[in-house]
């Protein structure tokens, strides 16, 4: 499935570094790598919010790409997602054997699912968008300009304003608001949706659109200047959600993948990149081709390296475990990435060569 052939290295190399901020994100997860939990005072906790702001449009930046890429390609293979979920049923069995035996970990139903779910809810999401993008794409393409503008300004309106708006007022008066959503009634579920995924998705639709036309939407000085004042924005944002209701920074409205400042850090991000010259790189392009398998196994290896539970709180201290945990998590992920690729080959061959009829499809 991986093409390293004709591929926008610039882009590629974003992807690798959304794969490593999403490392990130489960470095100060409380409930994985526990940064937040460990260092939760003094300019340590400032410096982890401000990489959590950096990092926080990891998701949404592969979904943006996805969009960028496949606006306008109506045609899909039922092989991708065949390999994704193989991917989370083989290295979820994997690894739930290794710690068996490696820890005596008790065998359980519970147990089991705990190497499937929920941290893989990235993968059946996308693969629902995937799925369904073509049909995206037929109504975009039959949008004219204003149309097209019309549908972002309402999606953004109806699924990341007005949803950021509701959930900050929840956090202040500490009141459940279920039923006042247009996404659900449990509310938005923070972005972790398709909804929020087919709204990211319209927005590299649009900018595929703007490529096309040769249209530049804003020179690389601005943007960075504007990808600073949100960066900014994010991190008081969290800050102050911390200090006014002292929930865990990872539980700020700040950090919802619907919140407009992170879908305007997606966008930022990406233009910076999509504006820089285009390059090829093989060995870009091949890290790139890892980023769902690191994906998939990065948390196991957070588990397994015990990222989190020998810190010593410090500035020095901090920024070396940071490095460290994020460099060993993603070599060991691109190392198993490899050697899963030398397995997977031959099985992918003959399933190309056997799966003749209804692989593919096409609207």
């Amino acid at each position: 499935m991986a093409n390293h052939k004709s591929r926008e290295s610039n882009i590629e190399l974003l992807r690798i570094l959304a794969i490593i901020g999403v490392i990130v994100l489960h470095y100060n997860n409380p409930v994985y790598g526990k940064g937040f939990v460990n260092y939760d005072k003094g300019i340590e906790r400032i410096i982890l919010i401000v990489l959590e702001s950096l990092s926080i449009c990891a998701v949404n930046l592969f979904v943006l790409i996805s969009g960028y890429f496949m606006a306008g390609k109506n045609k899909r293979d039922f092989l991708k997602p065949a390999e994704l979920l193989f991917k989370v049923a083989l290295f979820g069995s994997v690894f739930f054997l290794v710690s068996i035996f490696a820890t005596g970990m008790e065998i359980n139903f519970d147990n089991f699912l705990r190497f499937y779910i929920p941290d893989k809810w990235f993968v059946f999401v996308y693969i629902a968008l995937y799925l369904f993008s073509p049909y995206i794409n037929i109504v975009w393409k039959n949008l004219d300009a204003s149309g097209k503008r019309l549908i972002l300004i309402m999606s953004a309106i109806a699924f990341s304003i007005y949803p950021t708006i509701v959930d900050e007022l929840a956090l202040l008066s500490g009141r459940q608001l279920n039923g006042t959503m247009p996404i659900g009634v449990t509310g938005d579920a923070g972005g972790y949706t398709l909804v929020n995924f087919v709204f990211i998705y319209l927005i590299g639709c649009y900018i595929r659109d703007c490529a096309n036309e040769n249209r530049k939407i804003a020179g690389q000085k601005k943007l960075f200047i504007f990808l600073i004042a949100d960066l900014i924005l994010i991190s008081l944002w969290a800050y102050a959600d911390i200090m006014a209701k002292g929930v865990m920074p990872g539980d700020s409205v700040s950090y919802n993948y619907n919140n407009p400042l992170v879908v305007i850090e997606t966008v930022l991000i990406f233009l910076l990149f999509r504006n820089m010259k285009s390059f090829e790189s093989g060995l870009i392009n091949y890290l790139a081709a890892g980023t769902f398998t690191t994906y998939i196994v990065h948390i196991r290896f957070i588990e397994i390296f015990q990222i989190g539970e020998k810190v010593n709180s410090s500035v020095f201290m901090l920024a070396m475990d940071i490095v460290k945990s994020v460099i060993m998590v993603y070599a060991s992920c691109i190392l198993v990435y490899a050697l899963f690729e030398l397995i997977l080959r031959p099985i992918r061959s003959f399933v190309i060569k056997r799966w003749k009829t209804h692989r593919f499809f096409e609207v």
